[in-house]
């Protein structure tokens, strides 16, 4: 997958994995409105211990047996997996927000996913958020 350029690609593709993931009922806004609150949490949290809001960290939300990754790097990308929240929060477990390629690793060796399913600069991406 090719680092989109423009917020309605982005959101398309976002849409697109989250419907072929089985997610009828969670869509890109929910997507976006969840991923806002938790962005501001941990700026909110790195503001108050003097830490660097551009970071990068690793959320994720499970809904309806779906995993959906965020993670705030440049670039902003989203990974979409099926699983269980049982099992995502077991092997995720050992790793922090801010370990980036493990998280990664994990999605493409226990998960498939090599490629994120969108991919957008993280300046659109906090356009994105609002």
């Amino acid at each position: 997958m090719t680092q989109m350029d423009d917020l309605s690609s982005f959101e398309r593709s976002v849409s697109a994995a989250l419907r072929q993931a089985g997610c009828d009922t969670f869509t890109a806004s929910n997507l976006r409105r969840h991923t806002r609150e938790v962005r501001d949490d941990i700026y909110a949290d790195e503001v108050a211990h003097g830490s660097d809001i551009a970071a990068p960290f690793v959320n994720f939300i499970i809904t309806h047996d779906v995993a959906i990754f965020t993670i705030f790097d440049d670039p902003f990308l989203v990974y979409v997996v099926p699983c269980t929240e049982r099992e995502m929060i077991s092997d995720t477990d050992a790793f922090a927000m801010a370990e980036i390629s493990e998280h990664i690793e994990l999605l493409a060796t226990k998960y498939g996913k090599s490629t994120p399913d969108a991919s957008i600069s993280r300046t659109l991406a906090e356009s994105w958020l609002g």
